[in-house]
């Protein structure tokens, strides 16, 4: 076939219509652009290389389950956004998205079941400008190389089970726009320096079990505008420099600088 684009957005087909489709689809090689998002699409993702021009694959807000395939996605080599978020999706991130370090340049696998550590080649994804694997159940440290994503402008990790320390290698993403760590188990001090970003809007590092002061150098945010250091176990007094955020709307500093227990939120997945 020559299609090249198909959108089934929202159609809420049912079960017995998905399986005709998808042996239609494993039929169209030139396809590069394939969006089934809001069915109720339901099954796993197994091999998908005959769709290998692909570009574009969204196939979220459905009922797809289980582990992906390392074999679904290694020969769709110029893919450039994946998004899977709000499934049943269980299992690692697939070892086979590192294939796509020179294409790929969004992933959105949130709001699933996802296990295992977090991938520790994610800094080798060049391209890549949104990462949001947030409301799984990853655990691990963030690694270093997350540093050498010199394209990212949108981090979103919040509702994991992610530990360590921040790593300041953070502070080499320049383009970042938002980041949101929260509802993890972060137990560093704020690294020196780490967030220095002159584009920064949004910060979201509440609910974690930081320590130490807030750092002075956080007055580089010319940007910033949503600031969350909530329920931590920071201790230092506010510093002065945040009066020089001129663009800033919300700032939650509360359960820090007196010894209160912080709190977790239990995980919320998003409704359908």
């Amino acid at each position: 076939m020559f299609v090249t684009r198909i959108s089934l957005f929202s159609q809420e087909f049912t079960p017995r219509t998905i399986a005709y489709k998808a042996t239609t689809l494993s039929q169209c090689s030139n396809l590069n652009n394939l969006n089934l998002s809001r069915n109720q699409f339901s099954g796993t993702v197994e091999y998908m290389g005959s769709m290998n021009k692909l570009q574009t694959l969204d196939l979220s807000y459905n009922s797809f389950s289980g582990t992906i395939s390392e074999k679904a996605l290694a020969a769709i080599d110029d893919l450039k956004e994946l998004h899977l978020q709000v499934n049943h999706f269980t299992g690692p991130i697939p070892d086979s998205i590192r294939s796509l370090k020179n294409s790929i340049s969004s992933i959105d696998l949130s709001n699933n079941m996802f296990t295992g550590d977090f991938p520790q080649w994610i800094g080798t994804l060049s391209n890549l400008e949104h990462l949001d694997f947030s409301t799984n159940s990853l655990t691990g440290n963030l690694p270093p190389s997350i540093g050498n994503l010199k394209s990212l402008k949108q981090l979103k990790l919040s509702n994991n089970k992610l530990e360590g320390n921040i790593p300041p290698s953070l502070a080499s993403c320049s383009q970042l726009l938002a980041i949101d760590l929260r509802d993890n188990d972060f137990n560093s001090s704020i690294p020196s320096g780490s967030f220095q970003l002159q584009s920064l809007q949004d910060l979201d590092i509440s609910r974690n079990s930081l320590q130490g002061n807030i750092n002075v150098g956080m007055g580089a945010f010319a940007k910033i505008k949503y600031l969350n250091l909530s329920w931590n176990n920071l201790r230092s007094r506010i510093p002065p420099e945040i009066g020089l955020f001129q663009n800033l709307t919300v700032l939650d500093l509360q359960r820090n600088f007196r010894g209160e227990e912080g709190g977790k939120r239990r995980k919320t997945r998003v409704n359908r």
